[in-house]
């Protein structure tokens, strides 16, 4: 996790945005600390102020000041694109899903979010992969546990012409 430097501004709004890899692909641990540096740079460069930075195997976090006039869209989608182009020239290909989330956040929220983002780390490495997937996997057996029929979707599992269905 990499934390940026805030320069002193009136405008003191911000913005936790993040975005997942697009498809199956993953930043792994050793590009992890780089695509945060890029991270940091690229905000830079348009004049936001990262405060926080989080890559984590399947998704990015950035908590940053955003500049004066930009809407969140415009940054967002600059921030992502020049972090991808930065990567790429470095020889990091990553291809980022085409939407993100955001929230706005107030200076008052501030702490609050940047510990959010600290636990989201603490907690993605005191998981391994095997472990999660076993966790969605038991979760997805509790969902469908409660429902009646194949798939969760009631019934005798067997079309109107008394042909079992398939999934």
């Amino acid at each position: 996790m990499v934390v940026g430097v805030q320069r002193p501004d009136p405008h003191r709004l911000y913005v936790h945005l993040a975005w997942s890899c697009s498809g199956r692909s993953s930043l792994r641990r050793d590009r992890r600390s780089a695509v945060e540096a890029h991270a940091v740079a690229v905000c830079g460069w348009f004049g936001a102020d990262a405060v926080e930075v989080l890559a984590l195997p399947d998704r990015l976090h950035v908590l940053l000041k955003l500049p004066s006039g930009a809407s969140v869209r415009e940054t967002a989608d600059h921030v992502r694109s020049e972090l991808s182009a930065l990567m790429a020239e470095s020889g990091q290909v990553t291809r980022w899903a085409g939407s993100f989330v955001s929230a706005t956040v107030g200076p008052s929220d501030l702490p609050r979010v940047r510990r959010r983002i600290a636990a989201l780390a603490v907690r993605w490495e005191e998981a391994s992969l095997p472990d999660r997937a076993a966790a969605r996997k038991a979760k997805g057996a509790r969902e469908s546990a409660g429902k009646s029929g194949p798939a969760g979707r009631g019934g005798s599992g067997r079309g109107r012409d008394g042909q079992a269905r398939g999934d």
